[in-house]
């Protein structure tokens, strides 16, 4: 459960990092993305955390948002399931 714990808290940190920087780019956004997206596979033993996350995804895949604004609603899901991981 811990290491499950410190890989999403990675991947949360890495979108923070992202957040922070005077400039992100598209590709550095689908990264993240697709690494988020990876770590939560791999440590989430709950189908139903995965397919919400997809639905996140998809939620902030509007092209209408900001690339931080996409990243934000990507890190509030995340942020908010760390205790069920």
């Amino acid at each position: 459960m811990r290491t499950n714990n410190v890989a999403l808290q990675g991947v949360i940190n890495k979108g923070l990092e992202l957040m922070s920087s005077a400039s992100v780019t598209e590709v550095q956004y689908d990264n993240w993305l697709n690494y988020s997206r990876t770590i939560l596979s791999m440590i989430s033993r709950n189908p139903s955390i995965m397919a919400n996350y997809l639905s996140v995804i998809l939620t902030a895949n509007n092209p209408n948002l900001r690339i931080y604004q996409r990243i934000s609603i990507c890190l509030r899901y995340l942020i908010g399931i760390q205790n069920l991981i």
